[in-house]
């Protein structure tokens, strides 16, 4: 048995311990793999970490307000799994189920301004009996419509629109103009569309009226309600007149703000508190500048939507411990008893990689500490009321009595001197330890669970070898935030906060507030301390005029610690708890917090009992919140495309279907990359919009694949170096592509991904491959061997038919010939490539012959012969060889080859015009998307496949050498009319002549490339 493939998991958030944890959540995972993660300082939980503060009363400190939302679906599964293997006793173990440690929330508030203070705006959402993480709500684009007016329609007939002006004609119309749509939304006609935009503009107009004129008694009432029914027609409207139907995706081009007023939204309700809610909730402002705020309108409408239409048992759920008491304790304490190793203390500083480019090479780590002996034990036990054990707990600071005393007492006296050296960039500590990880030796693959913000800093060799990384770190924006947390001897009621069902969770105000009083009693606060009220206050911290790079030195990190410390102060002293807590105001100073409501054992007087409260700067590079501003959704990578063999990706920085910063978008982050390594899980809910379109689950009981002598298949991902690539663009019939397209993928797949031709154009290829080799251990020590082959390529759209995403290019080679057996083998056996043996005689770069075993016509007597299939040679060939003309940069090149494709025969957008595609984003050359249909003959029934699925896999781009035209053109291909090899008929080739006849065809466009480029592993779309 091989040994198990090493693992090396950077990062300790929710993004890699969601890998970590769906790694392991397979039999027999340890004989595939060993995993170790390498987590900076003494805790898990990158933003989400928390810690028990033991010098008072072991209160909760976190990074900032944490909820999770009902529609978190793979979040709380990972949660009920991670529980239910916890295996604590309800009866003597505080927090032992996941359905103890979440809590139903339901109440919300908003603040708006009026006559010059801020009033309260709240909703009671109702709670339902559906279970988050037990299969998701899935929505159509029709439904969702649909739903939007079935509640416009309700808030017509309730107060206090009744008895007004009456409009309600109109939206009776549009809704039967869409109940009429037998189909998907998409298939409206254009007529009915605008006609339900027509009706809901005139209704709009008849409900703004009814605002005017009609006394005071109801005018906020009346003013709210009918914020929310613009907003409400507006969304209807965008979604309609955009052509929303499987993806919010392209509406991120549009701020959120500047979408709803091109909809028709009023100015009012573009500004109202709902919007500045969504706004604040991910922090959508520029460098943390509230005057700037950013937010793309696909992000803000899936998120909210989502949040609205989709949660399950409640709209939000507030967790009964800190975020590290009740998520990453579990996740650590199951992944430890699961064999997952953990190196504490570990800071990364730099991933490098080797001479081609193609491999995370090194990871430079420095060891922060010293242990006395063994390795660190990171947590404390929290001893609560009615139970017989306590809750294990994450510490504030480190537990520096296990450090060697040298490196103990170091910690003590920055400590003291409030400077935090373990988790920050700017730190002056000294006593650190290089060591360098080696591929091959520490690890075979990396998932990086770093944040994207501290991606510049540890991974600039990436970065600069990949353009596609260039463009994240660029376009993908992050920002700081801020924290407070107060405990106070007065009930938020006593303080004058409105009467409400249940503890205040309130946003669309300067910070965010949430009365997180239930926390309380898994705190050691003792009589004396008399806590009745704990509030916690977050909010986007604006970048100070100069941030600069790690250092070692703390300068940094201690005045932007003050800079919180101040604006918590200011935030006391300024009127702004005087909205929320008007019976709580300082006698000598209305605009302050009365001192004497904050607790302080220390007897301490006036603004000084503020110093025993808690706050925070989140300002380190992995700290920083990643926001999803207009135009940057596309420069997001997915977890299998770090363009590195033996790197994928995990957290919320990604395109993971939810493009936002949240712990559902990290989980969906982990999954992925699991998936990416070992294909499970194979369905990851939410990945795309409307429907799922995930990818079929691995079956039940795979085996191990048994390496018998002679093995003519290496173990994939694969790289290819030394490739001398020629094509030539052929002319098509789209009808023809459609109808091979349906014969050898969407029958066998049902339809599951439509595969659509859209372009009257192939591609025939001739690649010289010098160097063909496994990336998988032990498979890349065996040995390597060339290639060479022929194939035509035919460009698709893969289109999700449920209306989930957006259609995705892909790459069909319905005919590939090789010319060797380890090639035929391990393509039609991994992935399902055509390919079938060959030879080349004549080859000479652009001009070769494809010869290989075939029948011209078929007969019960007639016998396969070797034949002459395809032949291209040069169409002049006495004239002088034209030189290749070379591209200057491959944008020029992709120019090029576009306008090949757009030539003769009019413009070939065909469907991705539709769809608002580019063919220029299309056909990259980063990324090539392959679609197989994989299938094998059954041994009992020959005309049944014993196995048949429909396979995607990604070829990516490495290195990039010469990039110009084909020398020696323009070329003249040949292709022979065969019944065994139907190319002609199948690919929709010009004839040059009878049904019978072989066809001929002039090429005046044909290309060069010299490359490498990855092979990784296979996607399962669909399998019988």
């Amino acid at each position: 048995m091989p040994a198990p493939e090493k693992i090396a998991i950077l990062g300790g958030g929710v993004g890699a311990m969601s890998a970590a944890f769906a790694l392991t959540n397979q039999a027999g995972w340890d004989s595939k793999y060993e995993i170790t993660i390498y987590q900076m300082g003494w805790r898990l939980g990158g933003k989400g970490a928390s810690g028990r503060n033991k010098d008072k009363r072991n209160r909760i400190e976190e990074h900032g307000l944490h909820i999770w939302m009902g529609m978190y679906e793979n979040a709380f599964h990972l949660m009920q799994d991670c529980y239910a293997a916890l295996g604590r006793d309800p009866l003597t173990d505080p927090l032992a189920t996941w359905d103890a440690a979440f809590k139903k929330h339901s109440f919300c508030t908003m603040m708006e301004p009026m006559n010059g203070t801020w009033e309260p705006w709240s909703f009671n959402v109702p709670t339902n009996n559906a279970v988050p993480g037990e299969g998701g709500v899935c929505l159509s684009i029709s439904n969702l419509i649909d739903r939007i007016l079935q509640w416009i329609f309700g808030a017509h007939t309730m107060s206090p629109f009744a008895g007004m002006e009456d409009g309600l004609g109109y939206l009776v119309t549009a809704r039967a103009d869409l109940s009429a749509c037998a189909g998907p939304i998409h298939e409206l006609d254009p007529a009915t569309k605008l006609h339900i935009v027509k009706s809901l503009e005139k209704y709009r107009t008849k409900r703004h009226a009814a605002l005017f004129g009609t006394g005071t008694s109801w005018a906020t009432s009346l003013r709210r309600t009918w914020i929310l029914v613009d907003l409400a027609i507006t969304l209807v409207r965008g979604l309609l007149v955009d052509h929303v139907t499987t993806s919010f995706d392209p509406l991120d081009q549009y701020d959120f703000r500047e979408w709803l007023t091109i909809h028709g939204a009023s100015t009012g309700s573009v500004w109202s508190a709902p919007i500045r809610c969504i706004y604040e909730l991910v922090f959508a402002y520029a460098k943390g500048d509230p005057n700037v705020p950013r937010l793309g309108a696909g992000v803000a409408l899936r998120f909210v939507l989502r949040s609205i239409f989709t949660y399950q048992g409640a709209f939000i759920y507030f967790m009964q411990a800190g975020m590290g008491d009740v998520v990453f304790v579990p996740l650590y304490q199951v992944l430890k008893n699961r064999g997952v190793k953990f190196k504490f203390f570990h800071r990364v500083d730099n991933l490098g990689l080797d001479a081609s480019g193609q491999f995370v090479d090194t990871i430079q780590i420095s060891r922060q500490a010293t242990m006395k002996a063994g390795e660190y034990q990171p947590l404390v036990p929290i001893p609560l009321a009615g139970y017989t054990n306590p809750l294990d707990c994450w510490p504030a600071t480190p537990l520096a009595d296990q450090f060697v005393d040298a490196e103990r007492v170091a910690y003590e006296n920055y400590q003291n001197q409030g400077i935090e050296v373990f988790e920050s960039a700017w730190s002056p500590w000294p006593h650190l330890y290089p060591t360098t990880l080696q591929r091959g030796t520490d690890f075979d693959k990396v998932v990086l669970g770093i944040s994207l913000g501290a991606l510049k800093y540890v991974c600039p060799e990436l970065i600069a070898a990949r353009p596609a990384w260039q463009n994240m770190v660029a376009q993908v924006q992050t920002v700081q935030t801020q924290a407070f947390q107060l405990w106070l001897n007065r009930t938020a009621d006593d303080m004058g906060w409105t009467n409400v069902p249940e503890p205040a969770i309130l946003d669309s105000y300067r910070d965010s507030w949430a009365d997180f009083s239930h926390l309380i009693g898994v705190e050691n606060w003792g009589p004396s301390d008399n806590v009745r009220n704990i509030a916690y206050f977050c909010n986007a911290l604006e970048d100070a005029p100069s941030i600069p790079d790690p250092a070692a030195t703390s300068a940094f990190q201690v005045s932007e610690m003050q800079r919180a410390h101040d604006n918590s102060l200011n935030y006391l002293k300024t009127g702004l708890t005087r909205p929320l807590w008007p019976n709580a105001t300082n006698p000598s100073n209305p605009n302050e917090l009365d001192w004497n409501a904050l607790v302080d054992p220390s007897g301490a007087a006036g603004q000084a009992r503020f110093d025993y409260q808690f706050w925070r700067a989140n300002i380190d590079p992995t700290e920083r919140y990643v926001q999803s501003v207009p135009n940057s959704t596309q420069y997001r990578l997915k977890a299998d495309q770090s363009g590195f063999a033996n790197l994928v990706l995990a957290g919320d920085w990604l395109k993971t279907g939810i493009n936002a910063g949240c712990v559902e978008a990290a989980v969906m982050g982990g999954l992925q990359a699991s998936r990416a390594i070992c294909g499970y899980p194979g369905v990851i809910f939410g990945e795309t919009d409307f429907c799922s379109s995930a990818l079929a689950t691995a079956p039940a009981g795979t085996a191990s694949y048994v390496v018998r002598g002679g093995e003519q298949v290496p173990c994939q991902p694969a790289r290819l170096t030394g490739v001398d690539f020629y094509s030539y663009l052929l002319p098509s019939d789209t009808g023809a592509l459609q109808q091979m397209c349906d014969r050898y993928l969407n029958l066998p797949g049902q339809d599951r991904i439509r595969y659509q031709a859209f372009v009257p154009r192939v591609l025939l290829t001739m690649a010289y491959i010098a160097r063909v080799q496994s990336l998988t251990p032990p498979d890349d020590a065996k040995g390597w061997s060339p290639e060479t082959d022929v194939s035509f390529w035919v460009p698709l759209l893969a289109i999700d038919q449920t209306g989930w995403s957006l259609p995705r290019l892909v790459w069909f080679q319905p005919y590939l010939f090789v010319d060797n057996a380890w090639a035929v083998a391990a393509g039609r056996e991994i992935y399902g490539f055509a390919k079938e043996t060959a030879t080349f005689p004549g080859a000479a770069g652009p001009v070769f012959s494809v010869n290989a075993l075939a029948i011209k016509n078929f007969g019960s007597n007639t016998e396969a012969v070797a034949t002459t299939l395809i032949d291209v040679r040069r169409k002049n060939p006495t004239s002088p060889v034209a030189k290749s003309r070379k591209y200057e940069s491959t944008t020029a090149a992709m120019r090029g080859f576009v306008e090949a494709f757009d030539k003769a025969g009019g413009k070939t957008r065909g469907k991705a015009a539709s769809a608002a595609f580019d063919l220029a984003s299309l056909l990259s050359l980063t990324d090539v998307p392959l679609v197989f249909l994989k299938e094998f003959r059954d041994a009992v029934d020959g005309k049944q496949a014993c196995y048949q699925a429909i396979v995607e896999a990604t070829a990516t781009i490495g290195r990039i050498g010469s990039l110009g035209t084909a020398p020696g053109g323009p070329f003249q291909v040949t292709v022979t009319q065969c019944d065994s090899h139907p190319m002609i008929d199948e690919l929709g080739l010009p004839r040059s002549g009878s049904a019978s006849a072989d066809t001929v065809i002039d090429v005046n466009n044909a290309w060069h490339l010299d490359f490498d480029f990855a092979i990784g592993n296979g996607r399962i779309i669909w399998r019988a």
